[in-house]
């Protein structure tokens, strides 16, 4: 899954990803990060084709997916919190930025990724059931499923077996890792997967970083 071509295909989601990479401070928490909003941002847009959405009702989609945990507080705050950041942000990035999109609409969406949930799944509209839906495909993301798992335990303040002090760090510097390859394949319009993994040509030859 490409999340590349998703980003580069419409110009407002490539200015939220700037924006969300220069302004955010979550983006290298254990798993609401930088990563986690680019997985829901893609799954969200290839459910969306399949749900045969609009070009406004996706517009409005991929802009509440990119910012749905901005300056996510990783579990030291109640979702409550997260989502006033998330809509602080997103209107933030659209009144700077002059992206023709209705707020109250995308304050809706975000509404329904709280957790627990307070919208009843039988009131959800197709944009909001499409955001719930992506927002639990990253704990199925290839090649970072221990990643993940051991992320949202860490946010969630669980702990099934004592990990060595190294962990975290090492958790840590893989976030930091992965948070440079998006920067890179972005930087360098090379293709890559909606888990990180960046490939680009280079001398008219093919060359592959793989996560370490």
């Amino acid at each position: 899954m490409n999340f590349v071509k998703v980003f580069k295909k419409f110009d407002y989601l490539g200015k939220a990803l700037s924006y969300v990479i220069n302004n955010s401070d979550s983006n290298l928490s254990p798993y609401h990060n930088l990563n986690h909003n680019i997985v829901v941002t893609t799954f969200s847009y290839y459910i969306g084709v399949i749900e045969k959405l609009t070009a406004k009702e996706m517009k409005e989609l991929l802009v509440s997916a990119i910012f749905h945990d901005y300056n996510h507080t990783a579990g030291e705050r109640k979702d409550d919190v997260n989502i006033k950041n998330a809509k602080k942000g997103v209107k933030e990035f659209v009144e700077e930025n002059e992206i023709d999109v209705d707020l109250n609409v995308i304050y809706k969406i975000l509404d329904a990724t709280e957790f627990p949930h307070k919208i009843k799944e039988e009131s959800l509209n197709t944009q909001q059931k499409i955001i719930r839906d992506a927002d639990m495909c990253q704990l199925f993301e290839s090649g970072r499923l221990q990643s993940n798992f051991l992320g949202l335990q860490e946010e969630a303040g669980i702990s099934y077996r004592k990990h060595e002090a190294g962990e975290q760090d090492g958790r840590q510097k893989e976030e930091e890792r992965h948070l440079h390859r998006l920067q890179l394949v972005l930087r360098e319009g090379g293709e890559g997967d909606a888990h990180g993994e960046v490939r680009r040509d280079e001398d008219q030859g093919h060359a592959v970083e793989q996560r370490e």
